[in-house]
């Protein structure tokens, strides 16, 4: 049974071997993979309010996390935690068992929630544990990390209240988000391929379920936050009837862009094909196009709020 404790200074030669090497893989940290002993000691150990260690039965360490504010002063109420597991134990829960045991920590201590600032794009685990125990992605860095095999690839922000919440019978404003939109598709690697190479939007995770016979494919626009595409292959024939078509005819998705034009010419250059042309409306700059089977999609460049058009005009168009 692991047990998480304060970090003791005799615990420094069993902790730097399991960063050295976590950094230097150069695939979940920014770190420099040459990073030296006493520049990592100083970030893990000296900087933070609180350093701890997961260990096993025996006393043998199997991962440590840190905890710090994430900004001084007027920020100073929100803290950052960084986590590693050593190789051999990952997989045991020891990175959930240290969340877990961050969170309290940091409730003790003060703080109202907990933000990490930089997490890779493709730690998909990572990702969906934090989301599993209560984190949300509130927003994305495009190309922000230098990954040492797939080069520039994106980073996301998450963040989790860990406010008191109000005793019952006390009003709460309700926290609520959509972040996936299932799309059926007829193949995973052609609709990977089109919304990648041709729309630029980023892969998040494409994970096998061998279990299901099928694959979790997620991509998303770029500079996007929580708003995700999930592309399911479609099985039997009601699901196949309905790839291309999920909206009988209608707009099925609304692309809002911060350069119309930008987007538009880079489409068409790729062979996007456009079912209305560009026009000039009360809300906005707007072209429909349709995706590799044919639902049909707005690109949208909205005016500033000054113009008086409102989201509910722009979805009321015929």
């Amino acid at each position: 049974m692991s047990h998480v404790r304060e970090y003791q200074a005799s615990d420094w030669s069993a902790i730097w071997p399991m960063l050295r090497a976590t950094f230097l893989a150069g695939d979940t940290y920014t770190f420099s993979p040459q990073s030296t002993e006493e520049e990592i000691h100083k970030v893990w150990i000296e900087v933070p309010a609180k350093t701890f260690v997961a260990c096993d039965s025996d006393g043998q360490i199997l991962g440590t996390y840190f905890i710090k504010p994430n900004q001084p002063g007027l920020g100073a109420h929100v803290c950052n935690c960084g986590y590693v597991v050593a190789a051999h134990a990952q997989g045991q829960g020891i990175a959930s068992q240290m969340c877990e045991h961050s969170q309290a920590e940091a409730i003790a201590l003060g703080f109202r929630a907990m933000q990490f600032n930089f997490v890779v794009s493709t730690n998909v685990r990572a990702i969906r544990l934090w989301e599993r125990l209560g984190f949300s992605v509130v927003g994305r860095l495009p190309g922000a990390f230098h990954h040492q095999q797939l080069g520039y690839i994106d980073a996301v922000i998450m963040f989790k209240d860990l406010a008191p919440q109000p005793a019952p019978g006390l009003s709460a404003m309700p926290k609520q988000a959509l972040s996936l939109t299932s799309v059926l598709v007829r193949e995973y690697d052609e609709a990977i391929d089109f919304y990648v190479k041709v729309l630029g939007f980023t892969l998040v995770e494409d994970t096998p379920m061998p279990q299901q016979d099928k694959r979790w494919v997620v991509v998303a626009p770029p500079g996007t936050g929580e708003s995700r595409l999930l592309l399911a292959r479609a099985v039997g024939p009601e699901q196949e009837s309905r790839v291309g078509n999920q909206t009988g005819g209608r707009v099925f998705l609304f692309l809002h862009t911060d350069d119309f034009w930008r987007d538009y010419n880079s489409y068409a250059a790729r062979g996007v094909g456009f079912a209305r042309p560009p026009s000039e409306e009360r809300y906005g700059t707007v072209a429909v196009f349709r995706d590799l089977y044919g639902n049909l999609w707005d690109l949208v460049q909205r005016k500033e709020a000054s113009s008086g058009a409102t989201a509910n005009q722009h979805l009321q168009r015929p």
